[in-house]
């Protein structure tokens, strides 16, 4: 064994500063054999995920599926196109656990891991531009095809809620002034479309697209931390980032919403012109 973790660096258990982390957002024993040695799995057993990426879903797990920003805890063995083991979990006796979404793995890794669940059992094999590509790494020769046979042991959810539109619209009925839904979209977006009603907006992106250096005082000025809060971008992508960041620091009742303004738009629902004032 060379030691090599695989399926990328070790997860990080801090939490990065809010800006750095928005800048780069925009980015038990299964296997019970202490050792692995079979060769690669018949590619006719096994169905693209896309990318390259084949996959074959040998046991189906239980509970809620691994998304983005779920924390994973795994079991795995990897093999060379030739048999050879060049990483094993089992092995080590240690289950590897990592933040799934976040560039703790590689990119094989984060779309073969999604809609995983505990108890779970997939094969991956997974084609060098999503694994190390041209690069070598410990016992793995560049350019290699990576094959490896996961076990899920533990899923947990992201520490914060995705809302529907329809939710969003309950939840602003229910709760009233007792909510806030944060708009953070660029001043120009907001102006040329509107607001969800009742919307605080805070602009967390400079010019060149990269977080705003106070954005963490902007957020502990201007977001209430003792009432649910609803992260609104354009388009659910940007949003969830910040729902992910808010939800590990101070806030404690987080979500974002689906699909963002332009769902809300979509489904016919109204927006209200946003004052400057």
């Amino acid at each position: 064994m060379t030691g090599v973790t695989v399926p990328g660096r070790r997860a990080r258990r801090g939490f990065p500063p809010f800006a750095a982390a928005v800048t780069a957002a925009v980015m038990a024993a299964a296997m019970a054999a202490a050792t692995v040695t079979a060769p690669s799995p018949a590619r006719a057993e096994l169905r693209d995920m896309g990318r390259g990426l084949l996959f074959e879903d040998v046991k189906i797990g239980e509970g809620p599926p691994a998304v983005h920003h779920s924390r994973i805890r795994v079991h795995y063995v990897g093999t060379l196109e030739d048999g050879t083991e060049f990483d094993s979990s089992v092995s080590r006796g240690e289950p590897f656990e990592f933040l799934l979404g976040v560039g703790s793995v590689i990119q094989g890794w984060e779309m073969g891991m999604l809609g995983m669940r505990a108890g779970g059992e997939r094969v991956l094999v997974i084609p060098p531009e999503l694994g190390y590509g041209d690069r070598a790494v410990g016992s793995i020769p560049a350019g290699s095809v990576l094959n490896f046979e996961v076990e899920v042991l533990e899923v947990l959810p992201p520490p914060y809620e995705a809302r529907t539109v329809s939710e969003l619209e309950t939840l602003i009925d229910a709760r009233g002034d007792n909510l806030t839904v944060v708009d953070i979209r660029r001043v120009e977006s907001v102006r040329e479309t509107g607001v969800i009603e009742g919307s605080t907006t805070i602009q967390i992106l400079g010019p060149r697209g990269r977080a705003v250096p106070n954005l963490g005082q902007l957020l502990l000025e201007g977001v209430p931390q003792d009432v649910p809060v609803v992260v609104v971008d354009e388009n659910g992508a940007l949003a969830v980032e910040l729902a992910y960041l808010m939800a590990n620091n101070r806030w404690r009742d987080v979500s974002y919403l689906k699909g963002g303004v332009r769902a809300w738009r979509v489904s016919g629902r109204p927006l209200v012109a946003h004052s400057d004032n």
